[in-house]
């Protein structure tokens, strides 16, 4: 441990000094990149160091940096990946290390460059986060051993070349590309930028811009200025004191049944006390750089450290290292909402559900994010709030400034900021016009013309939203999300507090009978408190029933103030991303478990109605071996459409891929509907189309017996569904199965819709 600790101490110092001249002299690579060389073979004691670098353009590596070597033949060397040791090193992402590098068969002499002299080769490839850049290559005509422990270590170095090659990069595109934006936006009115329109509506506001709190990787390195130090070593202090105070309350609250969360807190607590890593980071503030960017340096230093280690105790830190500097950077930027001004138009990296329920919605207008979601919660939200929300707008914060005047056109999918006068007047006149429709309300019910009734739910999660179901058209609740119960607050709700929060649900409701869907979580949904880990891809990972099959003490909870709060009202209970049987028998399992303890503490419950959600083709065709032991399925098409293509729904990339009208989906909702049929069980859908009034027709063909969907789409639904007969259900249906594409299945639905709406 000595000799490791000893081989630190030496790269951070000659990290350190590396680090430094990026201060000084990041405007010239070059420069930037001699001095490297120098520094690097004073420290290392070699003869020789050279940096070469990768052109991408014409696949050729050069030798940009040396010292040591002929300059003038260094200046004419050009190497092919896989050339020489040099171009072996790069191509295939390797140390090689030779005593004697004539004798390796890789060797490429080079006439004057000199390398003869030097025997002793050590190449080590310059790449960060699997981004090839170049090669370091230490030289000597001494003996020389470099064990392990080194080379590992001399890794990291080389990986913080690449962070000093691509900096110096970026600093140079982003000088170009913050010249000619100002030059285009400081005299530019009318700007218009596109994305994709997710809550209907259109509103005029002003921009106010939140920038992404949570994630250090994105966080840009910026200096302030001298006078501001002791103000953001102010900032620090609080934020590190809020971030420290937090934890220690949820550690408090934590039940003893949670060990192993109360153990990941303590440690994280433990590293927000450690006062190394607050020294780190005060030193990058006294040095001149903002809050934030001393977070990412420091982040930057560790990663550097351990990331080329193998031994997981050090991998594991540096996890633990990013959450707890990412939950000071939460506390050090995070706007409060009574900062919101009246009229705004929120501009944001993401919007989570954690941040949307804390928004204050009188004063709000609508919503821009740069991040592509169509189906996310926080997109069902807006929409239950009817706030307009465009994503997936990829250069928002190159064009979009605080308090810029914005148009959010969701019809059109379109933002136009600082509208000329004229445009501005007439999306004025427009909003009142649709603000006078929208009184206009549709009477009768949910019948077609042949006398079919068609039960339409509600969708909802928030307390404030019941009113929007109270309506005649509703027949009941179909989904209520109860992970926004958990959202809201900074440690897990109790029993008793989920079951009185449910039973004021059910009096509110005044006698509608409520699907609840037990906790969701996973994918966009986090809890500040319940720290999941970091994947890949966590929509297929770590995610809803899966987390509880780890932690069932949660899901029991939850089931005992369900079961407690069905004897006070109608209640049924649904249990998302169930695949099989094994699912299933897990969450029966702790429902009988959650029985028990009820019967043992004398507490009075009823087991009603017990559901699953159909989110993924696997339990689509396994619903003829569940069918026996529950009494309904609700289709959740948002997960299901992006299962069944193999398409990230909320991927900017994959806009034009997560279709609702793909062809094979289509059919696949029809033999869900032939598998409930041929089962005896009830069929119900709470997905987004269930909101759509071009698919309604098909999801009746299709055997579905009840549509929730969002307040808001509701009376356009009624309208549909009011000028439908099954007789003509059934031909389009017939009709739809011969199309071969989604582009021909969409406009053969809107020419049907248009040609009935217009009787």
């Amino acid at each position: 441990m000595a000799i490791l600790e000893e081989s630190m101490n030496n790269i951070l110092a000659l990290i350190g000094k590396i680090s430094s001249l990026w201060e000084s002299i990041h405007d010239d690579i070059d420069k930037l990149l001699e001095r490297c060389v120098e520094i690097i073979a004073e420290h290392i004691e070699v003869e020789v160091c050279s940096i070469y670098l990768f052109n991408e353009k014409n696949s050729e590596i050069y030798l940009q940096a040396n010292k040591g070597l002929n300059k003038e033949v260094a200046k004419t060397i050009r190497l092919y990946p896989g050339e020489g040791l040099v171009g072996n090193v790069f191509q295939d992402e390797r140390v090689i290390y030779e005593k004697n590098a004539v004798k390796n068969s890789y060797y490429k002499n080079i006439p004057g460059l000199g390398e003869e002299d030097y025997p002793l080769f050590l190449g080590i490839p310059i790449s960060f986060k699997k981004i090839k850049t170049g090669v370091l290559v230490l030289q000597s005509s001494k003996k020389k051993n470099y064990n392990n422990i080194e080379i590992s270590l001399l890794k990291s170095l080389a990986a913080q070349l690449a962070i000093l090659i691509r900096n110096s990069e970026l600093y140079q595109n982003q000088i170009h590309i913050e010249d000619k934006l100002f030059t285009q936006t400081s005299s530019s009115e009318n700007r218009r930028i596109k994305g994709k329109g997710v809550s209907k509506g259109i509103v005029v506001g002003a921009a106010y811009i939140i920038r992404d709190t949570e994630n250090l990787d994105e966080v840009k390195i910026e200096k302030i200025a001298s006078s501001d130090i002791d103000k953001e070593e102010n900032y620090f202090e609080a934020a590190l004191k809020n971030a420290v105070s937090e934890l220690e309350a949820i550690h408090l609250r934590l039940s003893e049944n949670l060990e192993d969360i109360k153990k990941i807190i303590e440690a994280q607590i433990m590293l927000l006390k450690d006062p190394g890593l607050y020294k780190k980071i005060k030193n990058f503030i006294q040095k001149g750089y903002s809050l934030a960017s001393a977070l990412k340096l420091t982040l930057e230093e560790y990663k550097i450290i351990f990331e080329n280690m193998s031994d997981s105790y050090f991998q594991e830190r540096l996890l633990d290292i990013k959450d707890i500097l990412s939950r000071v950077l939460v506390f050090a930027q995070t706007k409060n909402e009574k900062q919101f001004p009246k009229d705004c138009v929120i501009v944001i990296n993401e919007m989570f559900p954690s941040l949307f329920i804390q928004l204050d919605f009188t004063r709000i207008k609508g919503i821009v994010t740069k991040k592509m979601t169509t189906t996310s919660h926080s997109v069902i939200m807006a929409r239950a709030q009817q706030i307009p929300m465009i994503t997936g707008v990829a250069d928002v914060f190159q064009f979009i400034k605080d308090n810029d005047v914005i148009i959010l056109d969701s019809e059109k999918e379109e933002i136009i900021i600082n509208p000329y006068q004229e445009v501005l007047k007439e999306y004025e006149n427009l909003i009142k016009n649709i603000e006078k429709l929208s009184k206009i309300h549709i009477k009768g019910k949910s019948i077609t013309k042949d006398g079919v009734f068609v039960k339409l739910s509600g969708n909802i999660g928030l307390m404030h939203e019941i009113p929007s179901v109270l309506s005649s058209h509703f027949h009941d609740v179909g989904l209520y999300r109860t992970e926004f119960l958990f959202l809201l607050r900074k440690e897990f709700p109790t029993e008793e507090e989920q079951y009185e929060i449910y039973v004021s649900i059910l009096k509110k409701l005044k006698g509608k009978e409520v699907t609840f869907r037990t906790l969701d979580l996973g994918g966009d949904k986090q809890l500040s408190y319940f720290p999941l880990p970091e994947e890949e891809n966590p929509l297929l990972g770590f995610r809803s029933i899966r987390i509880f099959k780890k932690h069932p003490q949660i899901l029991k909870e939850q089931l005992k103030s369900l079961l407690r709060a069905s004897y006070n009202g109608k209640t049924r209970i649904m249990f998302p991303l169930i695949n099989n049987n094994e699912d299933l028998g897990f969450c029966f399992s702790v429902l009988r478990e959650a029985e028990k303890e009820l019967i043992k503490e004398k507490k009075k419950y009823k087991v009603p109605a017990i559901g699953i959600m159909v989110e993924t083709p696997a339990a689509a065709f396994n619903i003829s071996n569940m069918a026996s032991s529950i009494d309904f399925i609700s289709v959740g098409t948002n997960d299901l459409l992006q299962y069944f293509l193999a398409v990230d729904r909320n991927n900017i990339y994959n806009d034009d891929s997560y279709s609702f009208y793909d062809p094979g989906f289509i059919k696949f909702l029809f033999f869900i509907g032939e598998e409930a049929k041929k089962n005896k069980i009830e069929l119900n859908l709470c997905g987004e189309i269930a909101g759509n009034p071009l698919l309604t027709p098909l999801l009746l063909a299709a055997g579905f017996q009840k549509l929730s969907m969002v307040p808001t789409a509701v009376e356009e639904i009624v309208r549909k569904v009011q000028a439908l007969d099954m007789e003509k259900i059934v031909s389009l249906a017939a009709k739809i199965m011969t199309r071969k594409r989604s582009v021909d299945v969409q406009a053969e639905l809107k020419i049907f819709h248009n040609q009935l709406m217009k009787k």
